[in-house]
């Protein structure tokens, strides 16, 4: 065997230990879905997500972050990996299509979850309404003054959504909130029906004192920190904060999101 020939098939078996490599590595982190994890992740069913906090990608700066590990592989959430248990997430950027209409990620989906999403538009109001009507089931987070610690500073677009402005869509609903600036600065375990709910300066529902001529029901618990409402065919269960889905996932703070997913989804 020449020199070159001795070169060239080094160089081949080197190429081939190399990629056995990568396979073993790949295979490591990321299994082969078999037969049987087909079967349990077509039996979940699909949520959509629309968040500002770190819940799907965690708190990350852009793509770079990602492959250094800073993103949802390097850290996952808690109510991320709680959700999957149960669903397929399907992460959502809006609610409603170019023309208006309802976006047809969200209009192939029977379950939503909206966790401090950023500020919808108008387009994503009536879009949201009309998927509600048509049988959708909702859980929303709206948190007027969110405490969750970012590292992003104010004004950063990557910052989850501070001030959580009041979805015009409630009003058509018969619903109102609230925010009491007196209230105690602190995280506190507020008993709302038969589940306990960490709260940090909350907001609070109330009923509009008309009732919504589109024959929409909501009903407000005394905490006020809950709304369940019917709308059309369908059914949404908003909470006035977004404490519960902060970190570090603590059992209360597990148990309440469990309780909450199961009257909003009817599990």
């Amino acid at each position: 065997m020449t020199r070159k020939t001795r070169r060239l098939a080094l160089a081949a078996l080197l190429l081939l230990l190399a990629g056995a490599t990568a396979l073993w590595v790949w295979g490591e982190r990321e299994p082969a879905p078999g037969r049987a994890n087909l079967a349990i992740a077509e039996d979940r069913s699909k949520l959509g997500l629309m968040t500002s906090l770190p819940i799907y990608w965690g708190e990350v700066g852009g793509v770079e972050d990602i492959l250094a590990g800073a993103g949802e592989a390097g850290d996952p959430h808690w109510v991320r990996s709680a959700l999957e248990t149960e669903y397929r997430l399907v992460p959502l950027d809006t609610l409603a299509s170019g023309d208006g209409g309802i976006a047809g990620d969200l209009a192939a989906l029977d379950y939503l979850l909206l966790a401090q999403p950023y500020t919808l538009t108008p387009a994503e109001n009536v879009a949201l309404d009309k998927w509600l009507r048509d049988g959708g089931r909702l859980l929303m987070f709206a948190d007027p003054v969110l405490t969750e610690h970012s590292r992003f500073a104010l004004g950063d677009r990557r910052r989850p959504q501070d001030i959580g402005l009041v979805p015009s869509v409630f009003a058509r609903w018969g619903l109102a909130q609230s925010y009491d600036e007196g209230q105690h600065d602190g995280l506190t375990d507020l008993r709302a029906g038969k589940l306990t709910v960490p709260v940090h300066r909350r907001g609070q529902f109330t009923l509009l004192p008309e009732p919504p001529e589109t024959g929409d029901r909501c009903s407000v618990g005394s905490a006020k920190l809950i709304a369940k409402c019917r709308i059309g065919e369908g059914h949404a269960l908003i909470v006035a904060d977004a404490a519960m889905l902060e970190k570090p996932v603590t059992p209360v703070r597990s148990a309440a999101l469990e309780g909450l997913l199961e009257i909003a989804f009817a599990r």
